[in-house]
């Protein structure tokens, strides 16, 4: 009988390590893997940093170009209604 509860007993153990090398082995490979889609992360945010830049650079430059528009037609409505009040002026004398 001691023989027998011996070897369950050494079994049980041989099993139980067996166990820990599996978990300890399936927890480095979540580790490694946590740190590679880490790393994808960090390059994709990097990505989303420069593409949001270059949207801005080119929405500022829009804006420019709808501000230096707008100044000009401002302009163009004010020589245009100078020169409706000089008409005016002439038709009038």
């Amino acid at each position: 009988m001691r023989v027998q509860e011996r070897n369950t007993t050494l079994l049980a153990e041989r099993q139980w390590k067996n166990l820990y090398k599996d978990i300890k082995r399936d927890k480095q490979e979540v580790v490694k893997r946590l740190q590679d889609l880490q790393v994808q992360v960090n390059v994709m945010e990097h990505q989303v940093e420069e593409t949001m830049v270059i949207c801005e650079e080119r929405v500022n430059k829009e804006r420019m170009f709808l501000l230096e528009l707008e100044e000009r037609h401002q302009a163009a409505m004010t020589r245009a209604r100078d020169y409706m009040v000089e008409q005016e002026k002439d038709v009038v004398h």
